[in-house]
């Protein structure tokens, strides 16, 4: 293992000591559950898993995806490091001597087999020339020399068939050898895929393991996050509040109480939510912070009213208790 590798490892390996003694990465867990890691979303995350008592939900999550980074370096070093010894110590057999060698007698025994080739069609060329002349009753003509040329013919073939039969064991040994360096080399290769395979299948397995721990911490707090209305602000133009109201996730519905305001600040409207429509009683305000009027709701019915003027005076009132 290179000492690069080795630092980040130890890097790797502090960080995980440390995260899981002093903090929390909410703004990944925001990313997670909001696709969106903005300041509220990070600080609503954040008050949830607190108000929950779940930090060490989030320390589990946060160690196991760690623990999964650093298995995957340690992993892929592994592999890394079986590939490279196996390199070191096995040639590729065509760079070694004997396979060169086999090499060079096989191209040898090509050059020869073509040579053999011509020297044969020219000893059948030169002994049909001989027998022509030898047999020619009209012409009893010298034919010497058509046989010196065939004799010599026979002579080079024949010498190079003795070539052949004096290297045939040089040949067929070094291609045994060979032979043998190149099954040496396939093996040591499928002898290290198969360690290969088996880190990988090692580790996979605990991925797996890993990926159903994660899921059920990210499930579980998920449900937190869900079952926890989100407050939710909207603002004037000029940064004062406007609207102030609570949202079931779930449901995207209001929950709670939702107040209005005036843009001098002052409250414009309250009611309150259950179970997604309003219940109980919503009162409107005048600009200069006396009541307007107020309804009484019964899950989602209104059931009363009293309206006033701007001296709090009653001007109509109905079934208000």
């Amino acid at each position: 293992m290179n000492s690069i590798l080795k630092i980040k490892l130890l890097v790797v390996f502090f960080l995980v000591f440390i995260n899981s003694l002093i903090s929390q990465d909410y703004s990944q867990l925001a990313d997670q559950y909001f696709n969106d890691h903005n300041p509220e979303n990070v600080a609503f995350v954040k008050n949830v898993i607190e108000d929950n008592n779940a930090e060490q939900l989030v320390i589990d999550w946060q160690d196991l995806e760690e623990e999964h980074e650093l298995d995957l370096m340690e992993s892929e070093s592994k592999m890394n490091d079986l590939n490279v010894s196996f390199k070191i110590n096995n040639k590729n057999p065509d760079d070694t001597a004997i396979c060169k060698a086999f090499e060079a007698n096989h191209n040898k025994r090509k050059e020869l087999d073509r040579r053999m080739s011509t020297l044969k069609a020219m000893m059948t060329l030169s002994e049909t020339t001989y027998n022509l002349c030898k047999n020619n009753i009209y012409n009893k003509s010298n034919c010497n020399k058509e046989y010196n040329n065939y004799s010599n013919n026979v002579k080079l073939y024949n010498n190079a068939v003795n070539e052949g039969l004096r290297g045939k064991n040089e040949y067929l040994n070094s291609r045994t050898k060979c032979i043998e360096v190149n099954e040496n080399y396939k093996n040591e290769r499928s002898d290290i895929n198969r360690v290969i395979d088996r880190v990988k299948d090692e580790f996979e397995s605990r991925s797996i393991k890993r990926e159903e721990s994660i899921k059920n911490i990210s499930e579980q707090i998920r449900d937190l996050i869900l079952k926890t209305p989100r407050k939710t602000m909207t603002y004037f133009n000029d940064g004062k509040v406007k609207q102030e109201c609570s949202v079931d996730l779930r449901t995207n519905k209001f929950v709670g109480e939702l107040k209005k305001y005036h843009a001098n600040g002052k409250l414009f409207v309250t009611t309150n939510f259950k179970d997604g429509v309003q219940h109980g009683i919503f009162t409107q305000y005048f600009e200069n912070g006396g009541v307007e009027y107020k309804i009484k709701y019964e899950n989602g019915e209104e059931t009363g009213s009293t309206t006033y003027d701007q001296k709090g005076n009653i001007v109509s009132q109905n079934n208000m208790d």
